[in-house]
């Protein structure tokens, strides 16, 4: 499995822009209201710190109480859209950035979708009901 540099060394990424970082820190709060462990990594192996992170195309969420697992967020690259519009993707990596090894996830056209993701993965084991508050 992958590890950060790997990730990094394979992807061509774009910074992730204020309101994709409001929304990140919006979902954090709500499910911190909610009862879940999802936290913001604070930097990352390197020590690179969140605003380094954020330009260089990485957030990391970890949810280690509960699930036992971190989730890498990446803003990929994906060209140019039909009126030269620039296009964007984000992958999503899943494993644990204490041992620097990570297995890919799905890939999302959309921030929102990706970010809601995580939630899915709560609900699989359990942990949350219905809409977060």
């Amino acid at each position: 499995m992958p590890g950060m540099t790997e990730i990094l060394n394979a992807t061509r990424r774009l910074p992730f822009e204020m309101l994709e970082l409001q929304q990140f820190s919006n979902l954090v709060a709500a499910n911190q209201r909610s009862g879940l462990d999802t936290r913001a990594s604070g930097t990352m192996g390197d020590e690179r710190t969140v605003i380094e992170m954020l330009q260089d195309g990485v957030m990391i969420l970890w949810c280690r109480e509960m699930l036992g697992i971190d989730v890498v967020f990446v803003k990929l690259d994906g060209g140019k859209g039909f009126f030269g519009g620039q296009k964007s993707l984000f992958a999503t990596y899943i494993g644990s950035e204490v041992h620097d090894d990570f297995s890919p996830g799905p890939t999302f056209k959309m921030w929102g979708m990706a970010l809601t993701s995580i939630n899915n993965i709560y609900r699989g084991h359990g942990f949350l009901k219905g809409a977060v508050k």
